[in-house]
């Protein structure tokens, strides 16, 4: 025998060892004894040792598991963490991994939401003024001749409180000898209530409101809805009808193209949607607003430099839910105070028209960048 032999003794010995500690539940020690007798074992033995090795990393990953549960109900979650770490680095067995790492997302979940800051309640007023920042000016001039029992309900939805929203929203519609964007407003408090037909039919009347040249992106947002509500009624007649009617209302905007091509593809009509999508690019091939010449500038052109290319920053701008003012400004690298606070008028340029700050006043078309 050997001098190693000596000293630890041979392959019966290491492993008669390795399974008294496994038997007693002390798979860090079985674990160490097992690789150990690995080393004198004759091949027949191996994959059985190997075996135990994996069973000890399981009971060890399951004894770590334990202990996180217990720091965690004396409130101690910097050591759970540890012990759950320790657990994901050791465990084999996937149910036990997925058991350590639904614990640890758990608590960094907990962990992010101590770190996020209380969000500033806004009083009454500051609701009401940065919803303001949205609408057009027929739009304001409606609300201000509803006052305060308008304002009130736009506060509920603001808060979430919709049921509050919806029965100020039909008394005001019910009494009110015009409403136009009033039926937007209860449209939007049925959507949030889950009455599907009673938010169509709101929408449709607020849409059959409207002169061809109001809306804004009011209008593209009911159009929005409406598709939407008609997909999930099962209509794709109806829905696309929506999509085609923010088209013609848009002329010169390529969104409801992108919209029409994406929903299109989402029901597996790939042909359909190229050609609604190279449509759309045949709009932004000259665009008038400069968050389109930004969208345009980033496809992949031949002989078009990257320098050319205008990056975007910020957060997309939601055709349902816009900014205040105009719904661009959080991306387009032209944007100015006046383009944050209020909603552009519309500016004709030839055929074609924009709405955009840019082109307040003048009569000509912005340069190229």
């Amino acid at each position: 025998m050997g001098l190693f032999g000596k000293l630890f003794g041979g392959y019966e010995a290491r492993k008669d060892k390795a399974d008294g500690l496994f038997e007693r539940g002390q798979f860090g020690p079985a674990k160490l004894a097992y690789e150990n007798a690995l080393g004198a074992a004759p091949e027949p033995d191996r994959a059985s040792l190997e075996a135990r090795v994996v069973e000890c990393c399981d009971g060890i990953a399951e004894g770590r598991i334990a202990e996180a549960e217990r720091q965690l109900a004396q409130e101690a979650p910097d050591l759970a963490q540890l012990e759950l770490e320790g657990a994901l680095e050791v465990a084999i067995d996937p149910e036990l991994r997925a058991e350590a790492r639904r614990l640890l997302d758990s608590l960094e979940r907990e962990d992010a939401q101590r770190e996020v800051p209380e969000e500033e309640v806004l009083g009454d007023d500051a609701v009401i003024a940065l919803l303001a920042g949205q609408w057009e000016e027929t739009q304001g001039a409606e609300y201000d001749r509803l006052g305060e029992p308008l304002f009130a309900a736009l506060v509920n939805m603001h808060q979430g409180e919709y049921e509050a929203a919806r029965e100020t929203l039909e008394a005001l519609v019910s009494e009110a000898k015009i409403a136009r964007y009033l039926w937007l407003e209860l449209a939007r408090a049925r959507l949030m209530l889950d009455d599907d037909a009673g938010a169509t039919e709101a929408f449709t009347t607020f849409l059959e409101s409207l002169d061809p040249d109001e809306g804004g992106e009011a209008r593209l947002s009911a159009h929005v809805e409406l598709a939407r509500l008609q997909d999930a009624a099962g209509d794709f007649e109806a829905a696309m009808a929506h999509l085609g009617d923010a088209v013609d209302a848009f002329e010169g905007d390529p969104r409801p193209y992108f919209l029409m091509g994406n929903f299109l593809r989402q029901k597996e009509l790939f042909d359909e949607a190229v050609d609604v999508l190279r449509s759309a690019a045949a709009v932004m091939d000259e665009p008038l607003h400069p968050y389109s010449r930004a969208l345009v500038s980033a496809i992949p052109v031949p002989g078009r430099e990257r320098s050319q290319r205008i990056v975007l920053a910020g957060e997309l701008p939601s055709p349902a839910n816009p900014p205040s003012g105009c719904p661009f400004h959080t991306r387009c690298p032209n944007a100015m105070d006046i383009c944050r606070q209020t909603f552009p008028a519309l500016h004709q340029q030839g055929a074609r028209s924009v709405y955009c700050h840019l082109y307040d006043g003048k009569p000509e078309a912005v340069p190229s960048p």
